[in-house]
């Protein structure tokens, strides 16, 4: 998306030991090149240090770099084909950054094309934020070996007034005027205000902040229903409806404050006219006093492929590893059905009552395409196996053991086994498994 200020795209550098973050937004992917030797320039006359390695996975705007790292040295490791978890390091800072900014702008209504501020003040927090991988403390701090300042931080997207006589060009023009903070500055020592009429954005030191007011906020107002009625407490039957104390938390007025209010009725005093619902005779749940209807609320026992939805009929071309995945595909649920229909028809199991002594485990689903010489697809095998490592070993042979023998041959047996366990030992481990 096209940002305010002309970019489509950003890269970011991860140091692999401070876990510290450079962001740089991008007009084109192709000017990642030039951006690279931004970087390195800073990294070495900041650091007085030379890139040993750099990661990538490969993509397009990379590859053109690969020729430059051979020329000075640099050692270029490459992820293997879609395995993005070998750069899981960078995809993690990725998504955090994308995280954080897409909440900085949800929290102040800010409109999404100022997400180039939002993220690069995402990654000026996440830079001075502590960690446990740095036993808690910040990457700002691990590199630069000092303690951020965090009594600069402000909150994203809040009312501002910063001091701009300095900018005016008329002594009359006024001092200030209200603009919305849109995040810090790399090169400067102060912060990025954007002005609500002239959309311009300002670079100031001196800025006098609303935390808690949004300008770019729409404040949500609902229109009075007007078959509402609420009656007073104190109120008698035949008495009139008194209208509803409104507080409201802002002192001007607006042109349209007779037909719209705000969230905030004083409802201590009122109540709902309560309508007696009625009672069956036949069913056994207690009468509700209050006018609302519910929903009927299903059956837990529901069969599931009737509560299902519909399934798709495309054929996939991967295995699932849950019954969730495989019930959406028509493939799988009839290769499920022919493995419940075989199991009944071989009479696997028989259905008998439960005993505190048993140890009941469960079921789970394994999926397999079945495929020819040649890749194509056979068939869609489904099989239902028993949660064997929910079991516990040896636990159900020797209940079963103890109930079929009587106490005296229990201890004579006990006795025996005892004695065999160094002659056979390797007989015994293996019948008990």
């Amino acid at each position: 998306m096209l940002s305010s200020d002309g970019f489509r795209y950003f890269v970011i550098f991860v140091d692999a030991h401070t876990k510290f973050i450079w962001f740089y937004p991008m007009v084109a992917k192709s000017d990642v090149f030039n951006i690279f030797h931004q970087f390195q320039a800073l990294i070495e006359r900041q650091f007085s240090l030379k890139i040993k390695s750099v990661q990538t996975d490969w993509g397009g705007e990379y590859r053109k770099l690969n020729t430059y790292f051979k020329t000075i040295g640099i050692h270029h490791r490459v992820i293997c084909p879609h395995t993005h978890e070998q750069n899981g390091m960078v995809e993690r800072r990725h998504r955090h950054i994308v995280e954080i900014g897409l909440t900085l702008l949800g929290q102040c209504h800010t409109p999404l094309k100022y997400w180039s501020y939002a993220f690069e003040s995402s990654v000026y927090l996440i830079n001075r934020m502590p960690t446990p991988v740095l036993n808690y403390k910040s990457p700002f701090e691990c590199l630069l070996k000092s303690s951020p300042d965090y009594a600069f931080l402000r909150t994203f997207g809040c009312l501002c007034f910063p001091f701009l006589r300095p900018c005016n060009t008329h002594k009359l023009d006024f001092r200030s005027s209200a603009c919305v903070f849109l995040g810090y500055s790399n090169s400067h020592l102060g912060y990025r205000c954007l002005d609500l009429t002239s959309k311009r954005i300002y670079l100031a030191r001196h800025v006098r902040f609303h935390e808690h007011v949004f300008p770019l906020g729409k404040s949500e107002q609902i229109a009075v229903p007007s078959v509402l009625a609420v009656t007073p407490a104190d109120s008698t039957a035949g008495s009139t409806p008194r209208p509803a104390h409104i507080l409201s938390s802002s002192s001007g007025s607006s042109s349209d404050s007779s037909h719209r209010i705000n969230l905030c009725v004083d409802l201590s005093k009122f109540q709902l006219k309560q309508i007696p619902a009625s009672v069956d005779n036949n069913s056994s749940q207690p009468a509700r006093l209050h006018p609302m209807v519910l929903r009927p609320r299903p059956p837990k026992d529901v069969n599931f492929s009737v509560a299902t939805p519909s399934r798709v009929a495309t054929l996939p071309q991967q295995e699932p590893l849950s019954f969730k995945d495989a019930n959406r595909y028509l493939v799988w649920y009839n290769a499920m059905q022919e493995e419940i229909q075989a199991l009944h028809s071989n009479h696997t199991w028989s259905l008998v009552s439960s005993h505190p002594s048993m140890n009941v485990i469960g079921s789970r689903w394994v999926y397999k395409i079945k495929r020819h010489a040649d890749g194509q697809i056979d068939r869609y095998k489904a099989r239902l196996l028993p949660a064997a490592f929910l079991s516990k070993r040896g636990l159900i042979i020797w209940r079963r053991l103890a109930q079929w023998l009587s106490l005296q041959r229990y201890v004579l047996c006990s006795l025996l086994l005892s004695r065999m366990v160094g002659i056979f030992t390797s007989w015994m481990f293996i019948m008990l498994s």
